[in-house]
């Protein structure tokens, strides 16, 4: 009785917690960093670069696949796509190029934020996403 009581108690809880996913998708959960971000910033060195978009979006899909989409300022949009791995326990991004190349670095994304930064023509680049 005691098992049956332990079943039923594990199964209302499952029920409750896979209510709270979206649309019934359990990657909601167990993949929480897929989902499209947001550029908040871009500078090379001292200099701004965000101001020169109308915007750029990164979205992990599921499949290991990226879509990248921006729009330099009173131009038309591009996208550029691409394979990752997200690492769980350290809690880092690689991005492949189209061609299958990895970057030279893994990127730090924690609580829906993306931090890219690396030396470029000694001054650092970096790119700040935020989960929408």
């Amino acid at each position: 009785m005691k098992l049956k009581s332990s079943v039923c108690a594990a199964l209302a809880s499952l029920s409750i917690l896979l209510s709270g996913v979206s649309d019934g998708k359990l990657t909601d959960i167990t993949k929480p960093y897929l989902g499209v971000y947001e550029c908040q910033r871009i500078s090379f060195g001292s200099e701004d670069l965000l101001s020169k978009y109308s915007f750029v979006t990164l979205e992990l899909l599921p499949k290991d696949k990226y879509l990248l989409s921006y729009c330099e300022k009173e131009n038309k949009k591009k996208t550029a796509t691409g394979k990752y791995e997200y690492d769980k326990e350290r809690e880092r991004l690689t991005l492949y190029t189209p061609d299958g190349q990895a970057l030279p670095h893994k990127f730090p994304l924690k609580k829906g934020e993306l931090t890219m930064s690396t030396p470029l023509c000694g001054k650092t680049l970096l790119i700040v996403f935020i989960q929408k």
